[in-house]
């Protein structure tokens, strides 16, 4: 039951800052891909990846209403938190002055609380996936 219910408080939290994030970057859609195409390892990218990132938050938010989808959604989550992780460190390394493309409270926030926040975010998306994983689908797994 404990469990279930830290699965659920889980995905509750994932769905709003995923609705959060993506509504916010379609809204402000030209600012987003502006800075976007301020770092030069993605700014070839930058058209894509202004409409592909908030689609996916929004995909990703979709998918964790469907308890069934839950494990997808988890797994999905990690993998995007892992490339946004990545992301920040090659900017920390790099040290340029990238303006964040985030919203809300993390707009506020250094490359550096970004990176933290990305790793709290990613182990709340691992225990999700350990909580949605059967004791039996466990075992056999590790």
């Amino acid at each position: 039951m404990k469990k279930q219910l830290l699965s659920d408080l889980i995905a509750l939290m994932f769905i709003i800052l995923f609705v959060y994030a993506g509504w916010i970057k379609l809204l402000d859609h030209h600012m987003f891909r502006n800075q976007l195409t301020a770092f030069d390892y993605i700014n070839s990218f930058a058209g894509f990846l202004a409409w592909a990132v908030p689609l996916i938050h929004l995909g990703l938010a979709l998918l964790f209403i469907w308890p069934s989808m839950r494990l997808w959604a988890l797994g999905g989550t990690f993998i995007l938190l892992l490339t946004y992780s990545v992301y920040i460190i090659l900017i920390l390394y790099r040290g340029v002055n990238v303006p964040c493309a985030c919203s809300g409270l993390f707009r506020f926030t250094s490359w550096a609380g970004q990176l933290v926040m990305n790793s709290l975010l990613l182990v709340m998306a691992a225990a999700g996936i350990i909580f949605e994983i059967s004791p039996k689908q466990r075992q056999s797994f590790f």
